[in-house]
């Protein structure tokens, strides 16, 4: 018992500075308590910098080697979107609402683009040539359905109209539709944001949500593979045909003038009041040529000419609506007019996608010709 108390004594010895300090100071014991309250408030809801948030557990995580370049110090775009049938007012949010891109990242994004393919719409925004670290613009598309441009109509040429299902569809169906935005860093490092744009029909409203962010192999660390559409007789032809076989119409081919194998070679369709496909090609060997076997009502490249597809009047009808036909400056062929009808073609190479567009400069019996347009990485 006697041990106790001397521990006791000792203790009461230890607190009395501090008793008498407490008493003696008491605003300064008010300033620190407060202070503290307020340095753990300030730490607990503080918002960290972007490379300290948790992730998504759907969004992929970066490769090793391009983790540190690509979380710390490059852009990072982020799309705001979202549209309700019925808001917190109970009102349907308005149709024209815009798309907002928002650069969340250290470093200025260059060329920030964005274009939409799903079923037949085709959506495509104007490219930003710059966006600095947390700048936000807003972009308004532009639609276009099966292959007409629907600036001007009213509910049709708004977003909402590609990402919600039409009519009644929307009350039983959602949907999700993919999207990539392409950018550069000031360095010239491309980087991609993955989005899905989803419309969830239970709670009637589209969203924007980010599925994926990664750094991608830059289109200039390679030359595109040197594809072509060429208008010509094929080699066959022009080594057996003799003047028989070069008089009928010449073809489409496709000439691989590069040095690699290219792979699943599809030309894009065309699409007036009948629709031109062509046949998927498996493959093309270096400085090889091959023949794209078109398609339409019934008919084929390989028996019939072209003419019968670009010279049907209601084919005809519709080019001249897009404003796809010209008059011609000169008399020479069987027509006063000639057409330009935009083409592209996808293909592999290289362990990446391509994709090269083309005009088709087409003439009744006078010299027909592509031109090439651009060229770039998918």
């Amino acid at each position: 018992m006697s041990g106790t108390n001397h521990f006791m004594d000792e203790r009461a010895n230890w607190l009395k500075p501090i008793a008498v300090f407490v008493l003696d100071h008491p605003m300064l014991i008010f300033v620190l308590i407060v202070s503290g309250i307020l340095l753990h408030a300030y730490s607990s809801t503080r918002i960290p910098p972007p490379e300290l948030l948790p992730q998504p557990s759907n969004v992929p995580s970066l490769d090793k080697n391009e983790s540190s370049s690509a979380s710390l110090d490059a852009p990072r775009i982020l799309l705001n979107y979202r549209w309700r049938s019925s808001n917190d007012d109970g009102h349907q949010d308005p149709i024209r609402m815009p798309l907002e891109f928002r650069n969340l990242g250290r470093d200025i994004a260059v060329n920030v683009e964005l274009e939409i393919r799903y079923l037949k719409w085709t959506a495509k925004f104007p490219t930003i040539p710059h966006l600095a670290p947390s700048e936000s613009k807003s972009a308004v598309v532009n639609l276009e359905y099966d292959g007409y441009d629907l600036a001007g109509l009213s509910a049709d040429s708004q977003f909402i109209s590609l990402i919600k299902p039409p009519g009644e569809d929307a009350l039983k169906q959602s949907r999700r539709v993919p999207a990539v935005v392409k950018y550069r860093d000031m360095h010239g490092n491309d980087f991609v944001s993955e989005y899905e744009f989803r419309w969830d029909h239970e709670k009637q409203e589209a969203l924007a949500l980010l599925v994926g962010y990664r750094k991608t192999q830059s289109s200039s660390s390679g030359p595109i593979p040197d594809v072509a559409l060429v208008w010509d007789w094929p080699d066959e032809v022009k080594r057996n045909g003799g003047v028989l076989g070069m008089a009928r119409e010449k073809d489409i081919l496709i000439h691989n003038r590069s040095d690699q194998y290219v792979y699943n070679v599809q030309v894009e369709s065309v699409k007036l009041h009948q629709e031109l496909s062509f046949d998927l090609i498996n493959e093309i060997a270096p400085r090889e040529q091959h023949r794209a076997l078109g398609r339409w009502n019934g008919k084929s490249s390989l028996t019939t000419s072209y003419v019968y597809f670009f010279g049907n009047g209601e084919n005809e009808k519709q080019m001249s609506e897009k404003g796809w036909v010209y008059k011609k400056t000169h008399n020479r062929g069987l027509s006063e007019l000639f057409v330009k009808i935009p083409m592209a073609i996808t293909y592999e190479s290289q362990a990446a996608k391509w994709r090269c567009e083309f005009e088709f400069i087409y003439d009744i019996g006078d010299e027909s010709l592509f031109v090439r347009k651009s060229g770039q990485s998918l």
